[in-house]
């Protein structure tokens, strides 16, 4: 928080000067002054609040340049070139974006079987509630759009390679949501390749990867679920249900971390093992970062990762896409600004 009327005008010029420059390179950073009275230190590099509102401004009115109209409306004013933004106006639309247009996880819900039977969006199984993208086929090689936990359309896509067949058997003692789960499979009979399954177009970081792998016809088979994001080992998962889930019987759960490929790779199976092999659904839900507003990741908010933010903005880098609409505007600064300002835990 800036200590003086004096700090906040020095924070302000230098956040004007980096709007104005035509360079985008990162300020070099003076070693001595990073190092120097711990007190000085939080005095210059902590989060803005009620004193920055110059730097809101400062800020804001770079992206004017750009989301004229887009901004003219939102504020109920006819666009006009000629006529200067009012500061007042900028500051009330940067409050009212900042609350509304909070950052959209990448979070989904996949389920294979017969069409009509998906577990309804209130059923989190062992993961997050909402829609279920529920697929009775999906050829080789073929591109499937899938949308989020509510419903909506998100720019990730699901492709399979391997698996085989749509498999339904009823588990007697399988009801409700959970029937609609485990009662159907994909299967793959790993002849030549395992089942698999790619995914696109995720925002990089780290995911909880969920997979189902309860054959519904046949207690013994264990299926071996593994996930190319991550070192950890293959999990068998199988078994008989017991009325509830559980884990390597009907599910297993690890982490992943995606790439700047957004990328992310699941099997079921191994190459060349002529095996059955199933997959009931998939779950994976994105991991908010402990820092988002953090971009140096240097476990320290200040003008660095102000700056950091100002040049991936300008670069059309997905990591200043806060909003995770796909698109760059006023809404991912306001995004920024206020995770910024709420701190680091």
């Amino acid at each position: 928080k800036p200590q003086t009327p004096q700090h906040a005008e020095t924070v302000r010029k230098a956040a004007s000067s980096l709007l104005n420059s035509n360079s985008t390179s990162r300020p070099k950073r003076d070693s001595q002054r990073r190092n120097a009275h711990p007190a000085n230190k939080i005095s210059r590099f902590s989060a803005l609040t009620e004193q920055s509102q110059s730097l809101y401004c400062s800020i804001s009115n770079e992206i004017v340049n750009k989301n004229h109209t887009a901004l003219s409306a939102a504020a109920n004013t006819p666009p006009s070139r000629s006529r200067p933004i009012k500061t007042a106006t900028i500051i009330t639309i940067g409050a009212i974006a900042a609350s509304a247009f909070p950052a959209v996880a990448q979070s989904f819900n996949v389920e294979f079987g017969v069409a009509g039977t998906a577990p309804d969006a209130s059923y989190a199984g062992v993961g997050e509630a909402g829609v279920w993208n529920t697929f009775d086929s999906m050829p080789n090689f073929q591109r499937l759009p899938l949308v989020g936990l509510d419903g909506n359309p998100i720019p990730v896509d699901i492709m399979n390679i391997g698996f085989d067949i749509i498999e339904s058997s009823n588990i007697a003692t399988t009801s409700g949501n959970d029937e609609a789960l485990l009662d159907d499979c994909f299967t793959a009979f790993n002849d030549p390749i395992d089942g698999c399954f790619f995914m696109r177009f995720l925002q990089p970081g780290e995911y909880r990867v969920i997979m189902y792998g309860l054959a519904p016809d046949d207690v013994s088979l264990l299926s071996r679920l593994r996930i190319d994001q991550n070192t950890l080992d293959p999990v068998f998962v199988g078994g008989a249900w017991s009325g509830s889930h559980e884990e390597g019987v009907t599910y297993m759960a690890q982490r992943a971390t995606v790439g700047s490929d957004g990328r992310l790779d699941i099997h079921s199976g191994l190459n060349n093992a002529n095996i059955r092999s199933v997959c009931n659904a998939i779950q994976v839900i994105q991991l908010p970062p402990a820092c988002p507003a953090d971009l140096t990741k240097d476990g320290t908010l200040d003008f660095f990762d102000i700056s950091a933010f100002l040049t991936a903005y300008n670069t059309n880098d997905p990591i200043a896409d806060f909003t995770g609409d796909g698109r760059f505007d006023f809404f991912d600064v306001s995004a920024f600004l206020n995770l910024y300002g709420a701190g680091c835990p």
